[in-house]
């Protein structure tokens, strides 16, 4: 085992064979790229806690 590749394992575990790149589901719009999920989810959070922080 020590003569194999260490990096033909992190190949084989995190890469998978599909056609999908990152950034493929990304909304590009005024400039801005950013993914729907998780820029609607992260600007919720960002929101509810300044309108609690405010508010006590």
């Amino acid at each position: 085992m020590a003569d194999s590749d260490p990096n033909s394992l992190q190949q084989d575990v995190f890469y998978a064979d599909t056609d999908h790149e990152p950034g493929d589901d990304n909304v590009q719009k005024w400039g801005f790229d950013v993914h729907p999920v998780v820029f609607g989810v992260s600007a919720g959070l960002i929101l509810l806690f300044v309108v609690l922080t405010l508010l006590f």
